[in-house]
């Protein structure tokens, strides 16, 4: 459920992250294929007034003048297919869903490039059919207070699916909009949003979540789903016959902060998110790419404005160019971001698995070749905290100011006391012995000490065993990969072992979570789609299921604070995945609210479709780990099988660091964790 004082632009981009990312509208080079280029850009800034007024007028004109103005310029659209509404009566509710309509359904052909840009007030208006009790809305200039005037998500999603159907080379949407923060300018308070709080006198409503859904299955398949839109937002899912969106959303901040106004070179009030977004795309070239668009803007947030914390938001494939023709392939990373003294941190900390010691070379903002003649400088990690870890630069040929946004590549790993502990009985296999030894994350016991693993030959094949119960992890057949193979199963054992190490139950912490799985009553078949009834609670004692029962998650908030949540599966074959959220999922979705001790939240696919999960044909003992922090947190870098972007990939080889130091600052964090047994 979305707080009184979320961000229209994030609870906004709630309803769209139903979608799978695409490609950004804008091409600095003509593509291959012809693609007409077309843009609606609205600036609503005249709202009409009266006795019951909430909404006041804003400084959005110059926005879309500036989008207007790059677009042309940098990406070759021409001034006649750009429409751009900023007066009262082009801004109406009748008007912006005419133009809509009009601009970007009706002429949109196969390949266009399509642009939409929303400058002006959000809100939230009761509706008591959607699972959070609320729609999210844009004002229009003739909004009611009411809210029957109001754009609501839902006719936004038919917008967006009716210019999906017209199959576009790719679809752009960007919100400089928030309904929490205001900015006093002018002598006048701007208020570029309204809550459901402010705006009816009383908290938003929460209403029950009942709908159809799909079934994400593990070891098995995905099952049909039983409507195209199943997994709800502005366009179908993934069991749905569109399968690639080609959409990108950028939005302004975080759902729990403010958007604000800047002014311009020439003093003109615009928004902070569209001034930057306009710079970075003026110095965009023809191999940028999403990531690299996004972190151009979030370094020029950081450094231009330290009076207001204002983190820009990107949903979408960042590896794709602003062409949207291919992805780059760009090797794994990590952020560096300026501390308040003006030193420097890594963006990953302790809970992510990052250690002291560890050695980085930093590369400028953007770089793809990461070869040591393109690294600036060297740094190590003199300290980590939770979620983030301080650098100290050992060489630099650039000043520490240079060095802001820059990428940072591991080149030497302190693994510290968390090395796992080999017995290997080897015979006729030195080198892989002699490759053991030298590897860094590795500890090769004598004989008498105890180990975590032991790798043994079984006939021909290598075997890699758990001296905790004797579960075999690793089979190894003979081949010239052997070393690779093995060192592989190593590093995903040192991972797991990391995951389960991850506890933090302190009863005093205001993060505080417990979790429970329940067996769901469902109708319905996998060939024709499931439809959810309700959920069952399980007995009482060890909790067994049945591959063939569906079941669901639930989690109730029992600290003081709000907490993000991740629900990981770590299975025995030594499998780290993420259950929850899904990657179509956005913050606001794992905000678990406070305040209500007594509710088990059924964990959702998206804002009205529960998460229904089959276990398909495994067996044996397994666990899932909630982990709850008060700030966002990416633990999809825990996961240790499936597709990893290249941060996640880094984080990944890097997360086998002191175990001892994921107990750090303990009232940020805490865990859940529900055993169970799969059992046929």
């Amino acid at each position: 459920m979305l707080t009184p004082n979320s961000c229209l632009n994030f609870a906004f981009r709630r309803i769209l992250l139903a979608l799978v990312a695409g490609m950004l509208l804008c091409a600095l080079t003509p593509p291959a294929q012809a693609q007409h280029k077309r843009a609606l850009l609205i600036g609503v800034h005249a709202y009409q007034h009266g006795p019951d007024s909430v909404f006041s007028d804003l400084n959005t004109e110059s926005d879309v003048a500036a989008v207007r103005q790059v677009l042309m310029d940098r990406f070759g659209f021409a001034a006649g297919d750009i429409r751009v509404l900023t007066t009262g009566p082009e801004t109406t509710r009748a008007a912006i869903l005419a133009a809509m309509a009009d601009t970007l359904v009706t002429p949109t052909q196969p390949g266009d490039i399509v642009y939409f840009h929303y400058s002006g007030h959000g809100s939230q208006v009761p509706d008591p059919a959607d699972s959070s009790g609320v729609d999210e809305t844009l004002v229009p200039s003739d909004w009611a207070k009411d809210g029957s005037k109001d754009i609501r998500d839902k006719e936004m999603r038919t917008l967006i699916e009716q210019i999906q159907a017209k199959k576009p080379g790719s679809l752009t949407l960007t919100f400089d909009s928030c309904h929490s923060g205001t900015i006093t300018r002018g002598g006048r308070m701007l208020v570029r949003g309204v809550s459901f709080e402010k705006r009816y006198g009383h908290p938003a409503p929460i209403a029950p979540a009942t709908a159809t859904s799909g079934v994400k299955t593990r070891g098995g398949r995905m099952l049909v789903r039983g409507q195209s839109g199943a997994f709800g937002g502005l366009l179908p899912g993934q069991g749905a016959s569109n399968t690639k969106s080609n959409l990108v959303v950028i939005s302004a901040c975080r759902d729990d902060q403010s958007a604000v106004e800047t002014e311009d070179e020439n003093h003109v009030p615009m928004g902070r998110l569209t001034f930057l977004l306009c710079a970075a795309l003026r110095d965009a070239k023809p191999e940028t790419t999403y990531q690299d668009l996004f972190e151009r803007i979030d370094s020029l947030m950081r450094q231009n404005y330290s009076d207001t914390r204002q983190d820009p938001q990107i949903e979408g494939d960042s590896s794709q160019t602003l062409l949207g023709s291919a992805a780059v392939a760009t090797p794994p990373y990590l952020r560096v971001e300026n501390e308040p003294d003006g030193s420097l941190r890594l963006a990953a900390g302790s809970l992510q698995g990052m250690t002291k010691g560890s050695v980085f070379a930093l590369y400028p903002a953007g770089t793809k070749d990461f070869t040591p003649k393109n690294a600036v400088a060297a740094a190590t990690i003199a300290s980590t905290r939770l979620l983030s870890s301080k650098l100290t630069v050992t060489y630099s040929g650039k000043a520490d100011a240079d060095l802001t946004a820059a990428r940072a590549i591991e080149t030497a790993h302190q693994y510290g006391d968390s090395r796992l502990k080999v017995a290997a009985s080897l015979v006729g296999a030195p080198e892989l012995l002699t490759s053991l030894r030298a590897n860094a994350s590795v500890a090769v016991v004598a004989a008498g000490e105890l180990p975590d693993v032991t790798l043994t030959r079984t006939g021909a094949d290598l075997v890699l065993t758990r001296e905790d119960g004797g579960a075999v992890v690793g089979r190894f057949p003979p081949g010239a990969d052997l070393i690779a193979r093995v060192t592989a199963a190593l590093k995903r054992e040192t991972q797991w072992r990391f995951v389960r190490a991850l506890n933090n139950e302190d009863t005093n912490s205001p993060v505080r979570l417990e979790m429970r799985i329940v067996t769901a009553e469902v109708t319905g078949n996998a060939e024709e789609g499931l439809t959810f009834v309700k959920n069952k609670p399980l007995s009482r004692g060890p909790v067994v299921v049945s591959p063939n029962d569906v079941v669901t998650v639930e989690v109730r908030n029992l600290g003081t604070v709000d907490a993000y949540v991740t629900v990981l599966d770590v299975q025995t074959d030594a499998s780290v995945q993420q259950l929850w959220p899904t990657p179509n999922q956005t913050a606001s979705e794992s905000l678990i609210p406070h305040g209500q001790p007594d509710r088990w939240q059924t964990l959702m696919s998206d804002p009205t479709h529960p998460m229904l999960l089959q276990f398909g044909g495994t067996s044996g003992a397994e666990t899932f780990k909630a982990l709850a922090t008060r700030e966002r947190v990416d633990f999809r870098t825990l996961t240790t099988r499936g597709t990893l972007s290249p941060l996640e990939l880094m984080l990944r080889s890097a997360s086998s660091g002191t175990r001892a130091s994921v107990a750090v600052t303990p009232s940020l964090w805490s865990t859940a964790t529900v055993a169970f047994t799969v059992a046929p």
